[in-house]
């Protein structure tokens, strides 16, 4: 069960009409959010000549996740498709609400692993097609990508072998 004090106090509601622009690719961000009401289209080159509509998501998702983790500027364009209710959890307040609500954060982990899980498998794919690396299937393509996205476990005053 989510404990409505702590919702309170690391996060806010924010509410956005149909067709407003949540977030906006290659902008900078400090906030991601869970979706309460409403769905959300994820953009690439959103009102653009090859516009790509990438999903949709629906309440119990969340997004922007990678700009709060990553502190890197955002890689899609998100679009209220209906009138939309989210929770922003910003920076300062991301260890609290992942420590105080340890379901939602096994959730969240758990679709992340299944968004990775979905690129390697596009990855595949295009790789066994021919279509990269001018056809020729390479090990050393996922060798790359799993050693820049690998990671330590520590906390301060604390090592780990």
């Amino acid at each position: 069960m989510i404990k409505i004090k702590l919702l309170k106090d690391v996060t806010n509601g924010k509410q956005f009409p149909a067709g407003t622009v949540i977030v906006r690719d290659k902008e900078a961000g400090e906030e991601m959010y869970i979706l309460l009401k409403g769905t959300v289209g994820i953009y690439k080159n959103y009102q653009g000549a090859k516009e790509l509509l990438l999903t949709t998501l629906e309440p119990g998702s969340f997004f922007g996740e990678m700009t709060l983790f990553l502190r890197r500027n955002r890689t899609a364009t998100i679009v209220a498709q209906e009138d939309v209710i989210t929770l922003a959890i910003n920076r300062m307040n991301t260890y609290k609400f992942f420590a105080g609500e340890q379901e939602a954060t096994y959730s969240m982990i758990n679709t992340l692993c299944e968004r990775i899980r979905e690129g390697v498998k596009s990855c595949e794919a295009l790789l066994s097609s021919g279509s990269a690396a001018g056809g020729a299937y390479s090990n050393s393509f996922f060798s790359e990508v799993q050693k820049n996205y690998s990671f330590v476990i520590s906390r301060p005053g604390e090592s780990y072998i």
